[in-house]
């Protein structure tokens, strides 16, 4: 049948069939796009209504009115252009006066000219009219004044584009067309130029923008459902790792961030620490994946670092990155140095470690720079020299059970014998050494006195003896027990307990010296006994095992030395 045309455009295309089923994806976002016009292919149809374009579908079907009337005379057979004249008109003018055809609003005083409402001629140039018309309240795409059932595509009037399928607008369309400009989003029949979200076919999801499909969008972009990573402007649910957008990196497993993951990521730049679905830059420590623990800083691994890190559990050896659970030695950092276990800084032990530069005393799991003394391990024991054993000492060293004697460093259980150890002739018994006889009283005292170094110095004024100690507090050794002259009675020596402040090698006048003075209390001092003036060998007074002196405590001029020689300042002098 032969239609009359409306002045409205028409692009055509082909449309395929198919919206993929996820109601996950079927939300809107706001945003804005252009509107590009043009001929589409349909893809499917989903199920919602809505409006299209700047009109509704009602708008469309009652807006534009079909001009024919029947005159009540009889169909000619032919689909009514105009109105009929009674004759069986077939809708051209037979210049006879008024032919019964609608006013177009214009009269030229000769009657109707037979064109249209819309000012076209309803004659010849109906017959090459194609786009969208009314009858009986359908639209219908016509070409060249027919009806084309054999169309199905997009066609444009006033009202915006829309969906005709086998001929007829499909206001109950919803879904994917595309034309020459693109593809578009269908929504009750007309491009919604309204719309932004995604949208399906059987290709995926899609970002529409302004209607259109935006295959420029590559990015992070959410709906109702979650953030979504779009690639080329569709969904890639096949993509699992990080992606960027403004507010940082996220975590994206199967198209869609998780913001349930914590743990660890790669990229092509490292691997990353996720927590909450964000890569946490912040972070700074130890974290684990299913091959081990890793050290992270700024939230990416760090294969580069080789030291100790820590966590809750306590403190890890790291090696390439990674804790090392293997490792048993000693690691430093900027706090010392550490003794570790299976990966792990061991704060319990006490004994002995070794690294490439010797063997060290531990304290709580910390090399004890300050030790100097003796410890045992399963080899034996040793004599430590800052913290350090000290392979070269030969002699004798104290602990809380006594004095020992050492070769190479090493304690010598299965010596005994006599040494010579400091000036003094030392008789070892199984590694151990044997005191020298003292009386209760001055070994007594001894025992309760404490000096600051491994030294300490007796002397009982009545008994007028002189006994050097050597261990430590709590622990003392006689390895010297001397006869000695103190003060006489007017002039006594001074009792109580002091320390060696300092030495000299002589004192004296033009008539006496006095050899190899060790000071304790200000003027009060341990020397040789009197000497003529200048000489080591004419003894002016040589009397030892009485109260003679001015205040001083004489000794053999070899004893005094000795004392000058090896007693250390600080070391402890009780006198009673």
């Amino acid at each position: 049948m032969k239609l009359k045309k409306l002045s409205v455009g028409l692009m055509t295309a082909v449309l395929t069939a198919g919206l993929l089923a996820s109601p996950a994806m079927a939300s809107e976002v706001t945003d804005a796009a252009s509107v590009q016009n043009g001929t589409v292919t349909v893809q499917a149809a989903a199920t919602e209504n809505g409006t299209a374009g700047t009109g509704t579908s009602d708008d469309i079907q009652g807006e534009i009115k079909d001009t024919g009337k029947d005159d009540g005379k009889g169909d000619t057979g032919k689909e009514d252009t105009g109105k009929d004249d009674g004759k069986g008109d077939t809708g051209k003018d037979d210049g006879k006066g008024d032919t019964g055809k609608e006013d177009t609003g214009k009269d030229d005083g000769k009657g109707d000219t037979g064109k249209d409402d819309m000012g076209k001629d309803d004659g010849k140039e109906d017959e090459a009219f194609t786009g969208l018309k009314e009858i009986d309240g359908i639209w219908w795409y016509l070409t060249e004044g027919d009806v084309d059932e054999s169309y199905t595509g997009l066609a444009e009037n006033a009202y915006g584009w829309w969906y005709v399928e086998n001929g007829q607008v499909n206001f109950d369309y919803f879904g994917l067309a595309n034309n020459e400009n693109g593809w578009w989003y269908v929504r009750g029949g007309g491009v919604a130029f309204d719309y932004v979200g995604f949208q399906a076919n059987e290709a995926g999801w899609w970002r529409i923008e302004g209607g259109k499909v935006n295959f420029e969008a590559n990015g992070l972009i959410p709906n109702e459902n979650g953030w979504w990573c779009v690639q080329g402007g569709r969904i890639n649910f096949d993509y699992t790792g990080l992606a960027e957008n403004e507010n940082g990196w996220w975590y994206v497993q199967g198209g869609k961030i998780n913001f349930s993951y914590s743990g660890l990521v790669p990229n092509e730049a490292g691997w990353w620490k996720v927590t909450n679905g964000m890569v946490d830059f912040g972070f700074h420590g130890i974290t684990n994946n299913e091959v081990g623990w890793w050290y992270l800083q700024n939230g990416c691994i760090d294969f580069g670092y080789n030291g100790l890190a820590q966590n809750e559990a306590g403190w890890w050896k790291i090696t390439g990155g990674m804790v090392d659970f293997n490792y048993t030695g000693m690691v430093q950092n900027e706090a010392g140095w550490w003794y570790v276990a299976g990966g792990l800084v061991d704060f319990n032990y006490n004994g002995i470690g070794s690294n490439e530069a010797g063997w060290w005393k531990f304290t709580n799991g910390q090399v004890d720079f300050g030790f100097n003394g003796m410890a045992g391990n399963a080899a034996g024991w040793w004599k430590f020299n800052g913290g350090k054993i000290d392979f070269t000492f030969n002699g004798i060293a104290p602990n809380e059970s006594g004095s020992w004697y050492f070769r190479g460093g090493q304690l010598q259980f299965g010596y005994s014998g006599t040494v010579q150890w400091m000036g003094l002739n030392c008789t070892i018994s199984g590694g151990k050494l044997v005191p020298v006889g003292v009386s209760g009283a001055i070994a007594s005292r001894a025992a309760s006195a404490n000096s600051d170094t491994n030294w300490l110095i007796v002397t009982d004024t009545n008994a007028c003896r002189t006994v050097v100690f050597y261990g430590q507090n709590g622990c003392w050794t006689a390895v010297k027990n001397l006869s000695c002259t103190p003060g006489k009675n007017s002039t006594p020596t001074v009792t109580g307990d002091f320390k060696v402040t300092g030495r000299g090698k002589s004192f004296g006048t033009d008539t006496y010296t006095c050899w190899y003075y060790t000071q304790f209390y200000g003027d009060y001092l341990f020397h040789s006994v009197i000497y003529n003036h200048g000489s080591m060998s004419s003894i002016q007074d040589g009397r030892l095992g009485m109260k003679l002196s001015h205040g001083c405590v004489r000794l053999a001029i070899n004893e005094a030395k000795w004392i000058y020689d090896t007693i250390p300042n600080g070391t402890r002098v009780r006198i009673y």
